[in-house]
This record gives structure tokens, sequence and C-alpha cells, in this order.
């Protein structure tokens, strides 16, 4: 062959060979391609350079991710599917993959472009194991909650889309894992009933919990039980049963209101403990205040083994605020046209003006209360009353109650000051005398 020719083709295979090297993606001369990685849930990317980013995440050409970071990228595929659309959305997106991932499409400082494929494994619903009977909203986890899956098929409904009851079960877990944040979470379809305190209040409890003393506690938080189990260990286990099935009385701080996860608490000799939210309440002493806002109260309580219990957004209110004040009034001081102005929220019920016998003129007035019902009325209410009032300050009481009984009561003052018109005195100097 002739050496021209060999030398040509010889050529022309090198040209093929550096071609063939190539994967097709963008890159340019001074970046370095980092490592991506997906695993448990788990994305990592991670760049070799020292230098900051922007990655950005694509699912379905769908945006889901667009943020900046240096050295590592982390992040779990539940969050970044949350990018996508609503839970039910990214559950049934979630359930098509399970098999073969969802594509993520990567991108990196809009140069290198890289696929990689993940799935939501549906968390498995675990079978209630405890139970209680009495005056509380019982507890169950969220993905053995019957609404459900009520729930999940009427968005499916509404989508036109029919799903077998298995990929229906998947959706539940799935909707389960994104909610929960690693936690494992507990919910009420019941009404949270509000008390006053525990006192002739019992429970039946059952459970399979093992442990060498028993006893229920209602609680906000996590270091409310365990200070809680640091004064039962001191006290020898005082208060608490060896066994369960019979009746058990349910112990709370002193003066703590607010809303409450009746908790059974496990503990052993060896001062080890374990809990087990079963119910919720609301305890209310705490009466409207006359300023402020009222607190909207917790959403959730964490527990001890990355428990949560969801407070619903149906929660009674327990808090409130009434203010009444005078926005004007006119009159002669033996009767005088009142105007109230009543600002309200939260659970206060009714305002009562008081008209004492300070407030009374003398056979025109008789000694009453003048009660307004708020549960019908918006925020700011105003009315008038009469009242008689005196030059000087007038001391005006006022009573707020809320829908648990609470009443406050307070007073506000209204200084007045009267001219009197003295009538003109004729005298006659005309005077004959005789």
């Amino acid at each position: 062959m002739d050496n021209k020719v060999i030398v040509f083709f010889a050529y022309i295979c090198t040209l093929i060979g550096i071609a063939s090297c190539s994967d097709g993606s963008k890159t340019s001369s001074d970046s370095i391609k980092p490592v991506v990685s997906c695993e448990n849930e788990i994305l990592n990317v991670t760049s070799l350079d020292e230098k900051e980013h922007n990655i950005k995440i694509y699912i379905e050409k769908k945006e889901v991710v667009n943020k900046s970071y240096s050295d590592v990228y982390k992040a779990s595929i539940p969050t970044i599917f949350k990018g996508y659309g609503s839970n039910y959305e990214i559950a049934l997106m979630a359930i098509s993959g399970i098999s073969t991932g969802i594509a993520l499409n990567i991108k990196i400082d809009d140069v290198i472009d890289t696929i990689v494929y993940a799935t939501i494994e549906p968390l498995e619903t675990k079978k209630c194991t405890s139970s209680i009977r009495g005056n509380c909203a019982r507890l169950i986890s969220a993905e053995s909650n019957p609404e459900q899956e009520v729930n999940i098929k009427k968005w499916l409904f509404r989508k036109n889309k029919q799903l077998e009851q298995y990929q229906i079960d998947q959706m539940k877990g799935i909707l389960a894992k994104i909610n929960s944040n690693g936690t494992s979470d507990y919910v009420t379809n019941g009404t949270i009933p509000v008390l006053k305190n525990f006192a002739g209040v019992s429970y039946q409890v059952s459970s399979e919990m093992k442990a060498d003393h028993y006893i229920l506690y209602a609680s906000s938080s996590d270091k409310e039980i365990k200070d809680f189990v640091e004064e039962i260990v001191a006290n020898d286990f005082e208060l608490t049963s060896k066994s369960l099935g019979t009746s058990m009385n349910c112990y709370r701080k002193m003066d703590s209101d607010g809303y409450k996860c009746i908790t059974l608490i496990g503990i052993n000799d060896d001062w080890s403990y374990n809990v087990e939210p079963l119910g919720l309440v609301a305890i209310d002493n705490t009466p409207p205040r006359q300023l402020s806002t009222p607190s909207q109260g917790i959403n959730q309580i964490l527990l001890k083994g990355n428990k949560r219990v969801v407070i619903p957004k149906s929660k009674p209110m327990i808090d409130g605020m009434a203010n009444v004040s005078v926005l004007d009034w006119d009159g002669n001081g033996l009767e005088c046209n009142v105007t109230f102005n009543v600002l309200f929220s939260g659970d206060a019920k009714s305002i009562t003006v008081v008209r004492n016998k300070k407030l009374c003129y003398p056979g025109e007035h008789r000694i009453e209360n003048k009660v307004v019902n708020l549960s019908d009325k918006d925020s700011p209410y105003m009315f008038t009353y009469t009242l008689h009032f005196e030059g000087g300050n007038n001391i005006i009481p006022i009573i707020v109650e809320d829908y648990h009984g609470n009443r406050n009561e307070y007073t506000i003052n209204v200084p007045a000051r009267f001219t009197r018109n003295t009538p003109d005195v004729q005298i006659d100097n005309n005077i004959n005398v005789w």
C-alpha cells in the first residue's frame, strides 16, 4: 500500500478516536466536572475546584431548584421534589417512577449537564398498637389516617385519574414521607376538648409498650416530659402504675395552659424511658386580655424518638383579647349617651358594661348591666349606652368573658367637665318708701 495512503488513513482514525471520547456534555476548558451521586434518597453534588457554583435541577423541564453553593450541594429527594407542585402531584409523579426512577436534569453554571434518576420509597403503614379512651381527641399515625385515603381519592377524581388500590397505598406512603421531614407524625380527626384541669377525669389506656412503670402526662414539649420523669425518678416512681388496663389519672405542669398532648410514659428501673402520644386536649384558665393580640398557639409538639404531634388547624381558640374604650359622649351629666368601641379577637365571647349606683341618676335609671354578645359581631364594634356622669372622673366597670367561662374585670376612666348656666336675676331698684 502506498505510504501516503497509510499515513492519511492513520490520521483519520486518530480523529475518530478523539471524537468517540466525548460524552456530549457541555464543558469549558477551565471547568472541573463535579462528582454527582444519589443514594438513600440523598442527592450529593461535590465540586472539586473550591469555587462558588450555581445549580439548577429540572423535573420534566420544570425548574425545581435554583441556588448557589460552595464545595458541596446536598439535599433530600423529597425536598427536591417539593418544588414540582402540590404534595398530591409529587406523590402521583413519584409512584410512576418507583421502579425506574424520576429523571433529574442537573445543570451547574449552565455548563455541565447531568441526568440522575431518583425515587421516593413509600413509608410503610405502621400498625396502631396504642389507644386511649376518655375525654380527649385520640391520636393516630399520619400514614394510617383514614381521612388521607378519602382526600387522595377526591383529588384523583378531580384529575380524572383512576388508580389501583396498591397505587393509592403507595401515594399514602409517599405523602407521609413528604410531610414527615424524618419524623413519625401523629394526627387527629376528632374535636379537641377544652378543659380547666384533669380533676375527676380518668383514662383507659392499652399499649404494647413494655416498661416497669407507667404514667400519663399532658405536655406541650419534650422538655416538660423530661423534667417530669426526673421528678418521678427522684421520688421513687411515686404516682406510677406497674401495669396498664386500669383507669389512669393524667398529670400536667402546675398552672400550665395551652394545647397538651396526653402521653403514655413508660419508665424502667434503670431510669430509661419511652413515650407514646395518645390524645390531645386544650387547657384554658386564661381570661381575655385587655391589650395585645392573642397568640395562635403552637402547631406541633415534638417528642422523644422523632415523634411529632400535629395540632390541627381546626383547634379550638383558647386565647383572646377585648379592649373597651369610650369614643365619645354627650349630654348634660344627668343623662349622657356614651359611645363605646370594642376591639376583640380570639375566644372573647362577651363584654359587659356595669351601670352601678354611681352611674345612675336617681329616679331616672336603674342599676343594671349592659351585656354585648360578640359571637355575631365584627371587630371593631361600637354601641351606645346611657349613663349618668358627674363632673370629674367617672369610673366604668367592664367585664370580659370568653367561651370557657374565664372572666377579666377592669375599669375605664372617663373625665367629664360641665358648665352650669346661672339664670339672670332681675332686681327692681324702684322701691317706694312710705
